[in-house]
């Protein structure tokens, strides 16, 4: 009787496991959401990287960190990066990607936006407080990469 009590439990636990993980799928809880918005570049990728580069040395108020690179070959990696901006007495945080699309030319995907003193942002351009992210991400940011081409 004992035995059957342990089989029934641990067929139930297996369902019950089982139902959660569907669910956990079903609801895309890890989902990924698509790039709030791409930027193109008449320059190559080593281009692109070296006027971040120089445009964070430039700046004592912005700074990146590349987090994470992709890819099967040196040349065709992509790059995954947080820029740091700070405007009076905000921190902005964006997260970035970058990759060639071909030997001329090269892009970066706005990812996520965040304002770290107000405790707001995220993945998705759906409001108007991400709008004026996207905004100053734009004016201290985008702006200079086309600015020095």
């Amino acid at each position: 009787m004992k035995d059957r009590k342990i089989v029934i439990f641990c067929v139930l636990a297996a369902i019950v496991f089982s139902v959660v993980l569907i669910a956990y799928f079903a609801s895309q809880i890890s989902a990924v959401y698509p790039p709030m918005k791409t930027y193109n570049f008449s320059l190559t990728t080593d281009q692109l990287r070296n006027k971040i580069i120089n445009i964070a040395n430039d700046d004592t108020n912005l700074s990146y960190k590349i987090t994470d690179s992709t890819g099967t070959s040196k040349d065709d990696l992509n790059y995954y990066v947080d820029v740091y901006l700070k405007n009076n007495l905000t921190l902005y945080t964006f997260n970035i990607f970058y990759n060639k699309s071909d030997n001329k030319h090269s892009e970066i995907n706005l990812v996520g936006a965040f304002d770290n003193i107000h405790k707001f942002g995220g993945y998705q351009n759906n409001s108007k407080e991400m709008q004026d992210l996207i905004t100053i991400f734009e004016n201290n940011f985008i702006y200079r990469i086309n600015y020095n081409q």
